[in-house]
């Protein structure tokens, strides 16, 4: 068969560095074609995209001779020079590292599409790591938990009693509390070892 015909709808999830509400609602839409332009220009065909301040999902249909890893590194390199060209925000902006990629049949892309078109409304009552957990949990991606909670950094205070080292140690306390709620949730509802349609990626 001299001819290739493939069908690969991807959908790729990657965040703000530090998890940061720096994509200013008024620019977005701008944002959105620029990155489409670089889709299109690798022979990716988009089918949806959208965005929060602290996030954006990408609905693509992939051309099959180009690596996934490699358009996502496109994306993120050109689209981080674009928005601090255009100085959208107080210092630099940059992606965070890595992102996740999820894998549909023809049948669920109009479920998808219309799913990341709602962003706002699903953001209205959901967290943005909220919502990654739950694509992780449902696909059956083994994760580290570590990487998902809060880290507090003390710094050195010579008077313990302070009224800021008592801030300081009643946000430990409540960052330890939240922890340790947080993982009872997670292992009491059980976690699935098998990669079934998806994957998390640490290199982009």
């Amino acid at each position: 068969m001299a001819d290739t015909y493939t069908q690969l709808y991807i959908h790729i999830v990657f965040s703000v560095k530090g998890r940061q509400a720096l994509i200013p609602k008024q620019h977005k839409e701008e944002l959105h074609k620029y990155i489409a332009g670089i889709i299109t220009n690798k022979k990716h065909k988009l089918i949806q995209i959208n965005s929060m301040p602290d996030h954006i999902h990408i609905l693509i249909g992939m051309n099959p001779d180009a690596a996934l890893s490699g358009l996502v590194k496109d994306i993120k390199v050109n689209s981080t020079r674009f928005i601090n060209q255009k100085r959208w925000t107080v210092g630099q902006f940059s992606w965070q590292t890595g992102y996740g990629a999820f894998s549909y049949s023809h049948s669920q892309i109009p479920q998808v599409a219309t799913y990341i078109e709602n962003q706002e409304a699903h953001h209205s009552h959901q967290t943005f790591r909220d919502e990654y957990l739950a694509f992780l949990d449902r696909y059956g991606i083994a994760y580290d938990l570590n990487m998902f909670l809060i880290r507090l950094q003390i710094p050195h205070l010579k008077n313990k009693h302070s009224s800021h080292y008592s801030i300081y140690i009643a946000l430990l306390w409540s960052a330890a509390y939240f922890n340790t709620f947080f993982l009872q949730t997670y292992h009491a509802s059980g976690v699935r070892m098998c990669n079934l349609r998806g994957r998390i990626n640490t290199d982009a």
